[in-house]
């Protein structure tokens, strides 16, 4: 069975678009070169402030890259 989030737009100089998927804990972050990354175990709360942040991709920096989690690039 395949994975289905929907891409969410966010306004970052470094980050193009965000997906969750709420069954896996799994949060995707494209970059915009183009890269894709999966986050593992990532709680719903983290994504949902990761989208509202101010500043997404200060969020990101110090609360996904620096915050431990898994990822793998696809």
């Amino acid at each position: 069975m395949a994975t289905v989030f929907e891409w969410i737009g966010v306004d970052s100089s470094n980050l193009e678009s965000v997906g969750y998927v709420k069954t896996t804990r799994t949060m995707y972050i494209r970059f915009r070169s183009g890269k894709i990354y999966s986050y593992h175990d990532v709680e719903e709360v983290v994504f949902n402030e990761l989208v509202g942040a101010e500043s997404v991709g200060k969020f990101f920096n110090e609360f996904i890259r620096g915050g431990g989690y898994e990822y793998t690039q696809l």
